[in-house]
């Protein structure tokens, strides 16, 4: 069943291999990704991921921006999403706040 899912599509092949959370598991869904149209939400929350189990703090933060961006209810997703630290979540909700604020203000 996991083979038949995650061939279906690019999305389901991504999701599938990120919920394996294993290294190897990881390189699959990070090149999987490559087929997800570029400036999607998903991708940039995908990505996030990806950017967390390398510890790559900075770089996960800049992809939940974006993502917030697009979707504001990723907020709340990636608050209580295990793979997203806390860490991460907060500079990326600080930076969304002032974008927004900003962005109003235009």
């Amino acid at each position: 069943n996991f083979k038949l899912v995650s061939n279906s599509s690019p999305l389901n092949k991504v999701v599938m291999y990120l919920a394996m959370n294993g290294q190897d598991y990881d390189l699959i869904a990070e090149e999987a990704l490559k087929s997800l149209p570029v400036n999607d939400t998903k991708t940039f929350y995908f990505k996030a991921i990806l950017y967390e189990r390398r510890g790559e703090n900075d770089m996960a933060s800049k992809q939940l921006l974006e993502c917030f961006k697009r979707d504001k209810e990723y907020l709340m997703i990636a608050k209580y999403d295990g793979d997203i630290s806390a860490n991460s979540y907060e500079q990326a909700k600080r930076e969304y706040d002032e974008w927004a604020i900003m962005d109003k203000n235009i």
